[in-house]
């Protein structure tokens, strides 16, 4: 089976090639960022991106691809848990 496409890095290219510009990356379907994420964007798709970037001749001020961090411990992403899951834990839950 093949994977399912477009693949990130011939998006990154094409959008380096247009002059897309900045690009911030969101993985919404990850509640904490993973390691695996972490370094697939941070080592692999930012490097690859600024390198798209510099062949076509463009070069920006700021970092081209940012990558947008998931909630992890922040205090509104505790409050979301803390309200989807007290319906389930409390009395009678064995907690």
């Amino acid at each position: 089976r093949e994977w399912l496409g477009p693949f990130t890095k011939d998006v990154l290219a094409r959008w380096a090639a247009n002059g897309r510009g900045r690009v911030f990356m969101v993985c919404p379907n990850f509640a904490v960022d993973c390691l695996e994420t972490l370094y697939d964007i941070g080592c692999e798709l930012q490097p690859y991106y600024e390198d798209q970037v510099r062949k076509n001749g463009r070069d920006y001020d700021a970092q081209p691809l940012v990558a947008v961090p998931c909630l992890n411990a922040t205090k509104a992403h505790v409050s979301v848990l803390q309200h989807v899951l007290a319906p389930y834990v409390g009395a009678g839950s064995g907690a």
